[in-house]
């Protein structure tokens, strides 16, 4: 008898569930960093479908490299431009390739510019090959976008610092707000705009 009331319990249970499961699951709060794509952020009008769930699936994928030194912005807009098309279709990080086979990841690292100038300041010896897996495709590329900050914070006169951190990001720790680098300079407005509407995600969900 007692056998039959828990089975009949635990069926009532079930079927309450599942006629009263999406009111359940979304008076769940998620914790920060661990929302999947189902709708737990907060968006305005301003933002587009795919802007949505581009940037809820950034989140949810990379919130976990969230450091003190490079600002989550900064990081996610990059990650934006560089793989946003290939992060939205869950390409892996070593199948992400540009530069005719130069550039890898979801932060596309340059064999030629970015990895030897991180190797040769940070006193490491990655290879391209090192770059096919996540962790340190993020962590080379992190340490790049620091190494552009600290300098955009010294030469910036007139643009945004984060424009400038993009400039070089893309064309070179040297490039300047006035150096004739036109890839690069298009590369920085149209990160810098999206740049805009990262903060503006965050801000609406975290500040």
């Amino acid at each position: 008898m007692d056998i039959l009331i828990v089975i009949n319990s635990v069926f009532i249970f079930v079927i309450l569930f599942l006629l009263l499961k999406d009111k359940i699951l979304s008076a769940i709060k998620v914790p920060s960093g661990l929302e999947d794509d189902k709708g737990f952020y907060k968006f305005d009008d301003s933002f587009t479908e795919y802007e949505k769930k581009l940037l809820t699936k950034i989140h949810s994928k990379f919130y976990k490299y969230a450091n003190s030194y490079v600002p989550l912005d900064v990081f996610y807009s990059i990650l934006w431009t560089e793989s946003g098309e290939q992060i939205f279709n869950d390409v892996p990080n070593d199948k992400i390739i540009g530069d005719n086979g130069n550039s890898i990841g979801f932060m596309q690292v340059n064999k030629y510019g970015a990895l030897p100038e991180y190797n040769q300041k940070q006193n490491e010896k990655y290879t391209f090959e090192d770059l096919k897996n996540e962790t340190v495709n993020i962590k080379v590329g992190q340490a790049y976008i620091y190494f552009a900050l600290q300098l955009a914070y010294k030469q910036t006169k007139n643009k945004p610092v984060q424009w400038l951190v993009f400039k070089k990001y893309n064309g070179g720790l040297d490039e300047t707000e006035n150096s004739i680098n036109n890839l690069a300079e298009t590369y920085a407005n149209k990160t810098y705009e999206r740049f805009l509407k990262v903060k503006k995600f965050i801000n609406l969900n975290f500040a």
